[in-house]
C-alpha cells in the first residue's frame, strides 16, 4: 500500500537554470509551480513554456494536493514565482 504523503503527491517544484547562472553570471533561478502529478511530464511543461534550449529544466520537489489548491492551481497548470 502507498503512504500518504505519495498518495496526496499533486505536482511538483521546477527550477530552470541558465547556462549564465550555471557559469556565476546571472541571477538566481527561475521557480516554477506544477500541477502535474508526473516528474516528466511537469519538466516538459515548462521547458516548452520557456522554449528551453539550453536551459537545465529539473523537478527538484514535490507538491501535496493540498499545497497545489493553496496556490491557487488547477491539474495541468504550471506558474512561475515572482
Amino acid at each position: 500500500m502507498a503512504d500518504k504523503a505519495s498518495q496526496d503527491q499533486a505536482g511538483w517544484v521546477v527550477r530552470v537554470t541558465t547556462p549564465e547562472l550555471l557559469s556565476g553570471d546571472a541571477p538566481a533561478p527561475a521557480i516554477w509551480d506544477v500541477a502535474i502529478p508526473d516528474s516528466n511530464e511537469a519538466v516538459n511543461e515548462v521547458s516548452e513554456r520557456i522554449r528551453a534550449i539550453d536551459e537545465r529544466v529539473e523537478a527538484v520537489q514535490e507538491l501535496s494536493a493540498s499545497t497545489i489548491r493553496a496556490f491557487g492551481l488547477k491539474r495541468g497548470q504550471a506558474k512561475q514565482r515572482l
